[in-house]
């Protein structure tokens, strides 16, 4: 009964992948589609803020660099409009532990890098929503 309900609960669960880059946007929709989060795509910050003002969001998960404004912004801007929504960085970028520490003070739920393995990103999104 509990894992039906967990799993009940992670199918609500909407999720918008903020990145420029069509490989990883694919590769990591279709990942989490299949353990029954819904995923929203979008390519710039501005397309996420728009999407967040219409949708209710769970998780953002954001690259650090896009066309139209940094990551750092976005998270900025998230925070200020709806301060339920988790956000988590998935970059390319490795940053120093220094710089991690400050994100998690500012608030953000998560710094995956690119090098993940599959069953590590649905783990850590899985710790962050559910």
């Amino acid at each position: 009964m509990i894992n039906n309900e967990k799993n009940r609960l992670r199918k609500m669960r909407k999720i918008i992948h903020v990145t420029d880059r069509e490989d990883s946007t694919s590769f990591i929709k279709s990942l989490l589609e299949k353990e029954g989060f819904k995923v929203l795509t979008v390519c710039t910050g501005k397309e996420c803020l728009e999407l967040l003002e219409k949708e209710d969001i769970d998780l953002v998960l954001l690259d650090i660099i896009m066309p139209d404004m940094t990551g750092w912004e976005v998270f900025k801007k998230i925070k200020e409009m709806k301060k339920e929504t988790k956000v988590a960085f998935l970059s390319m970028i490795d940053i120093s532990k220094e710089r991690k520490e400050i994100l998690f003070k500012e608030g953000i739920a998560d710094y995956i890098t690119n090098s993940f393995d599959e069953e590590e990103l649905i783990e850590r999104v899985k710790r962050i929503v559910l």
